[in-house]
């Protein structure tokens, strides 16, 4: 199994997929927690995150074609275990890049979208 540094090294330098990383079990640990370990900066480590949300985001995309964006970041909250409050999908729905929320926002707006005018 990959380090955490050798994962972060991994997605940093663009590795084609997240699954390259070898790295499996993210700890708990905050961004600044992570920055303190690597040597970076937070804000060093929160970009990291957002590409690496956004290359597993449309990995899983690709993958599952029939589902739309809502759907495929519930499934990642689900098995990134952080669908357990609406704390917690709040906070994962951040580290999502910016275009990729936006997108994730349009498809919930339209699934539970009110029938009653």
């Amino acid at each position: 199994m990959a380090t955490l540094r050798e994962t972060f090294e991994n997605i940093k330098e663009g590795s084609d997929s997240i699954v390259d990383t070898g790295y499996t079990k993210m700890p708990q640990m905050s961004g600044q927690e992570i920055a303190k370990e690597l040597g970076i900066t937070r804000q060093a480590v929160s970009n990291t995150l957002k590409r690496a949300m956004g290359k597993a985001f449309a990995f899983l995309k690709k993958e599952n074609r029939d589902m739309d964006a809502f759907e495929i970041a519930a499934m990642m909250a689900i098995g990134w275990d952080a669908a357990n409050t609406t704390a917690e999908m709040k906070k994962f729905f951040t580290l999502f890049p910016p275009e990729i929320r936006k997108e994730i926002e349009l498809a919930a707006s339209k699934r539970f979208r009110s029938d009653k005018k």
